[in-house]
């Protein structure tokens, strides 16, 4: 079965109204669709009586987004809109079962972190080179400062903790975490100019039944920890800590 990778981008608490969250994910989709045809067309779904559902595509993108992102905002249980969690949406490229998807958290501003989920159909970020492409599109809108292509065996395997930002077969992290350390081979970094770098676990897609990604990955995720690189930034205080 081939796995279902995604490309994740992740950045800190940021105050942005409606109006700037659906630029930004505006100027995403057509970032994604300049990079494939099949990535240029998006809408939501629609779920009726039973298993029933219709996909309703975007016509004017801005209200449209603007819309989904108010109807995805959370609420308490008196149904009033909780403002610090921002905004939220779930975008799809068609009804079918092979569709890709597109995960928008925005405008949280304390709590947690924000993020851009890309779940394209599988085998679509099979290469690395396709896949580290893919996650800079969403690093570079978001301005993010930690992204990652990763697959759930490695996020299993891992089971990290709400201090810590998870590592995947390709990974990023902003300048602004530090110098990234010797990593040991096959690992390959790559800077990225201006922004951080991006660190390869494998030439291949990671699988979580290779032995030597498996090892590759926990050595590569305990040398980057040591060194306080995936410390989140936007995570509660650690207990007793000064």
């Amino acid at each position: 079965m081939t796995e279902r990778f995604s490309a994740r981008a992740f950045w800190g608490p940021r105050a942005e109204d409606v109006e700037a969250c659906a630029s930004h994910v505006a100027t995403c989709i057509e970032r994604l669709g300049r990079r494939v045809p099949e990535l240029a067309r998006w809408g939501w779904i629609e779920y009726g009586p039973g298993e029933t559902h219709r996909f309703i595509p975007l016509r004017d993108v801005a209200a449209d987004l603007r819309e989904r992102l108010l109807d995805g905002r959370a609420r308490d249980r008196d149904k009033r809109v909780i403002e610090w969690m921002g905004f939220n949406a779930h975008l799809a490229t068609s009804g079918e079962d092979e569709k890709a998807e597109l995960d928008v958290h925005a405008g949280l501003t304390m709590h947690g972190h924000n993020a851009c989920i890309l779940k394209p159909a599988a085998g679509a970020l099979g290469e690395s080179a396709v896949a580290c492409g893919y996650l800079l599109e969403l690093v570079e809108n978001w301005d993010a400062e930690h992204g990652l292509v990763s697959a759930w065996p490695l996020d299993r395997l891992l089971g990290v903790d709400d201090q810590t930002d998870p590592i995947g077969w390709i990974t990023f992290l902003a300048a602004s975490r530090g110098p990234i350390p010797s990593l040991p081979s096959p690992v390959r970094v790559e800077p990225v100019p201006r922004r951080g770098s991006l660190i390869i676990l494998s030439p291949e897609p990671f699988d979580a039944e290779n032995t030597n990604h498996v090892d590759t990955a926990m050595r590569v995720f305990d040398i980057l920890n040591d060194h306080g690189l995936l410390r989140c930034a936007w995570a509660p205080p650690i207990r007793g800590a000064p």
